[in-house]
């Protein structure tokens, strides 16, 4: 797995399963309940539950989220990062002069500001020690969810 724009997908919760994990839980917590059963008519009082239906749909979706990391062909395949990336032949856009970025602007630095700081990691030591660092990062319990709850 290679970044392109300095996201590390294996500190991604979608990556890792963990959206797939939680949704499946649920589901089975939901079909033990019978939900599906009783929800129709508790929407008379539980006005919430009137989007039921859609909220199932949303859930088995959820129970399917996957993505393989940009360079596998997973998220956005009309990304304009990736477009960028390759367009230029770059490896990623640690390669690229071009900094400050629209496109990360946009995309990923807004969300994730620390990817700013590892494109110049990753200019500094290069990336397979990068993807080494961020591995045992990982490894000790490191990801992104605590970046966007504000842990970070």
């Amino acid at each position: 797995m290679r970044p392109i724009a300095g996201f590390n997908c294996g500190a991604c919760c979608v990556y890792q399963g963990k959206f797939k994990e939680a949704a499946r839980s649920l589901q089975g917590l939901v079909q033990a309940y019978k939900v599906a059963e009783w929800a129709p008519d508790a929407a008379k009082f539980v006005p919430a539950l009137k989007g039921y239906s859609e909220f199932e749909r949303v859930l088995g979706w959820l129970a399917t989220f996957d993505c393989q990391g940009c360079l596998a062909g997973g998220g956005d395949p009309e990304c304009p990062i990736r477009i960028c990336a390759k367009g230029k032949g770059l490896a990623g856009c640690w390669e690229c002069d071009e900094e400050p970025c629209e496109k990360l602007e946009m995309v990923v630095d807004k969300d994730y500001p620390g990817c700013i700081e590892d494109r110049r990691r990753i200019r500094e030591i290069g990336l397979d020690a990068w993807l080494s660092e961020m591995a045992a990062k990982v490894e000790a319990g490191f990801s992104y969810l605590e970046v966007l709850a504000g842990g970070e």
